[in-house]
């Protein structure tokens, strides 16, 4: 059984900084973006300059969960390394944490559909 703790960590993740190299590895991209296309340079650049509450409060946004996922912890990492399947941390979200063009328009804002961890944003012109 489960005390109280293990629930939560069970459930919500764990309460690590968010490594944004292994979001960045684990992200897929939709429609007109891929990992090299100025939007998504842009977007990372924006996102390594927020603070840990900022990075928190971006991943809750897109996965309605502000913690990085269970399987997070250095040594689950290495572990799944050790043994060739995949990583624990954002290469065990299923599905991925996905970035997608929302069309041009430039005055809308970011939307997410947090139950495909998908981020919804516009193509910078």
């Amino acid at each position: 059984m489960f005390n109280q703790q293990g629930l939560q960590i069970l459930l919500g993740g764990v309460d690590t900084p968010i490594d944004l190299d292994d979001l960045w590895r684990n992200t897929n991209y939709g429609g007109l973006f891929n990992d090299h296309e100025s939007t998504i340079v842009v977007f990372w650049r924006v996102v390594e300059s927020f603070d840990a509450e900022q990075r928190r409060a971006l991943l809750r946004f897109v996965t309605s969960v502000g913690r990085p996922p269970l399987l997070y912890a250095r040594t689950s990492r290495r572990f799944y390394a050790r043994i060739g399947r995949a990583s624990g941390g954002f290469g065990g979200l299923v599905p991925k944490f996905c970035i997608r063009d929302a069309g041009g328009d430039e005055t809308r804002f970011p939307t997410s559909s947090t139950c495909v961890k998908l981020l919804k944003v516009c193509v910078a012109r």
